[in-house]
């Protein structure tokens, strides 16, 4: 699974790790003839993401399996959209994700499993994510008479839809609503004790969701929106959540120290260090890094310092 290193995925990942979270989405934003199908198994998180891996930091997307109360199954393939650039390739790439499970399922000798995208976009800008495939078609694709593949997007546009109206699931809506605000920074002082408030009545929430505000809501600082915090939520709650982040930053503090320490040793003794090098550098914790400032100090060569694993 690709390293997630956008807020914005890791919060709605585990906003739907939450069973009634996602059941909650799934009955609100599905169609409604769909929904009466579904049986009362829970969705089935399928194993493997298909990330283009040039849209890796901007989208996030998961597939579930949904049981039918008949027989069969329906697969609901569920993205984050948080930047314009990529949107209007989003059809595309959707396309593209059915094809690598319609392999699968091929490969395996099974019939093909219908596959529904649901897009959640809650970035500030008018979204240009297509609502079916047809949209990118030339425009005198029609005129030829052909009956080009066509699918329809579900699109969940978190700025077309009212605030109170975004779930009447109170962790879902906590959750979207601190979405919708984390790319809304002229609206983030404004609605902060709204989404406080929210996060409130949903307390599985809380401590991922105060991390994930001071992570985004650039237009508030840390100081005030913990104030504002412990106003609104247990403020034994919120202490403990400002304790954890100041040892992770003084853990990243040391680190990135330990990082710089080690670049110019490894620069001095052998020379420019190769992308993949400081890659590995800038990705490694405390412990690895240890191991290879010690290992700088007398080793003759750069892969005496990073050795193969066997």
């Amino acid at each position: 699974m690709a390293k997630l290193t956008q807020p914005h995925d890791k919060f709605l990942k585990a906003l739907l790790d939450d069973p009634g979270a996602l059941g909650a989405l799934l009955r609100e934003r599905l169609p409604p003839s769909l929904v009466l199908l579904l049986s009362d198994e829970a969705p089935e998180l399928v194993d493997g993401v298909f990330l283009d891996q040039a849209l890796q930091e901007s989208r996030s997307d998961r597939l579930y399996r949904l049981r039918l109360k008949g027989r069969g199954n329906v697969y609901v393939h569920l993205l984050l959209e948080h930047k314009s650039r990529p949107e209007e390739r989003a059809g595309l790439q959707v396309l593209g994700y059915m094809v690598d499970q319609w392999e699968r399922e091929y490969v395996a000798g099974e019939k093909l499993t219908p596959i529904l995208p649901l897009v959640i976009y809650n970035g500030a800008a008018p979204s240009r994510v297509p609502r079916s495939f047809s949209e990118l078609m030339a425009s005198h694709t029609a005129s030829l008479g052909l009956r080009p593949l066509d699918f329809e997007v579900l699109l969940v546009d978190l700025g077309a839809i009212d605030d109170n109206a975004l779930s009447n699931d109170p962790m879902l809506r906590a959750g979207l609503l601190a979405l919708k605000c984390a790319t809304r920074e002229s609206q983030q002082r404004a609605k902060l004790r709204k989404v406080l408030e929210a996060v409130a009545e949903a307390p599985r929430l809380l401590r991922r969701a105060l991390v994930y505000m001071i992570e985004t809501y650039r237009s508030v600082d840390r100081a005030q929106l913990l104030g504002e915090a412990s106003r609104v939520l247990p403020k034994e709650d919120v202490m403990t959540v400002a304790e954890e982040l100041r040892e992770e930053g003084r853990q990243e503090g040391a680190a990135g120290a330990q990082r710089a320490m080690l670049v110019r040793i490894l620069t001095r003794r052998f020379g420019g260090l190769s992308n993949e090098v400081q890659r590995r550098v800038m990705a490694a914790g405390s412990p690895e890094l240890e191991l290879w400032l010690d290992r700088a100090l007398d080793a003759a060569t750069l892969d005496a310092v990073f050795p193969t694993p066997h």
